[in-house]
């Protein structure tokens, strides 16, 4: 996915998908507030926590996609020291591996 599509106005679920799971781990593995993380997409926070619970719902309800995050989950420890918190400043968005990793 592009970054340009990140931030992209339009709906599409190709897009829509990606950004949302983006907002679930921003909000898991960073301590970044609602605000912060919808202004890397150019949203307002309301988007992101709809995001978050978008993602989960589809978490706890199929388990194929549940099985892709915990491998996108674990691709991002991988990236990270252990038990480092991800600083709410770094823009992963800004080097696009989050959303080549999609």
């Amino acid at each position: 996915m592009p970054l340009e599509a990140a931030t992209s106005r339009r709906r599409y679920q190709e897009y829509v998908i990606p950004r949302q799971v983006f907002y679930y781990f921003a909000s898991d593995l960073t301590q970044a507030t609602w605000l912060q993380m919808a202004k890397y997409t150019e949203r307002d926070h309301s988007t992101a926590i709809h995001g978050v619970k978008t993602i989960q719902d589809l978490i706890d309800t199929d388990k194929r996609f549940a099985a892709k995050m915990l491998d996108i989950r674990n691709g991002l420890m991988d990236f990270f020291p252990t038990g480092s918190v991800i600083d709410a400043k770094y823009r992963p968005m800004k080097n696009e591996w989050f959303f080549a990793i999609w």
